[in-house]
């Protein structure tokens, strides 16, 4: 067990990180990644999460009740960055579909007016 503490003591002390359940902390941010869609990815938003990440990595001098408080810190900020995602998306739902019912009433005159135009002419023409 000493020879595990010293050699993750080791690892530390190279990386200037402390490891703190990185393989779950990896996993969250990649799914947190892939929620995005290729147009709705804020390039900057993910920047500055993948930085929040790395900072949570750099708690050498953290104790454990720190680390898991920032850990969470990190999950509520991730939390908040899914809802104002899912609030995105669904604003931009909901404006396609509000343009689209505003394309087909465009047309729908479109076509009365053609409609009310070769009347006239039909009129005109009897």
């Amino acid at each position: 067990m000493t020879d595990y503490n010293s050699h993750i003591k080791e690892l530390v002390e190279n990386s200037g990180l402390k490891p703190l359940n990185p393989k779950d902390l990896r996993e969250e941010f990649n799914n947190f990644k892939r929620t995005f869609t290729g147009e709705l990815v804020p390039t900057r938003l993910l920047l500055d999460t993948n930085n929040k990440f790395k900072d949570g990595f750099k708690t050498t001098a953290m104790g454990d009740g720190e680390q898991s408080t920032a850990i969470e810190d990190l999950r509520l900020q991730i939390n908040e960055k899914n809802k104002l995602l899912e609030e995105a998306q669904l604003k931009n739902a909901t404006l396609t579909t509000e343009l689209d019912k505003e394309k087909d009433r465009s047309n729908d005159l479109e076509n009365q007016l053609l409609n009310a135009l070769s009347s006239m002419g039909d009129d005109e023409k009897s």
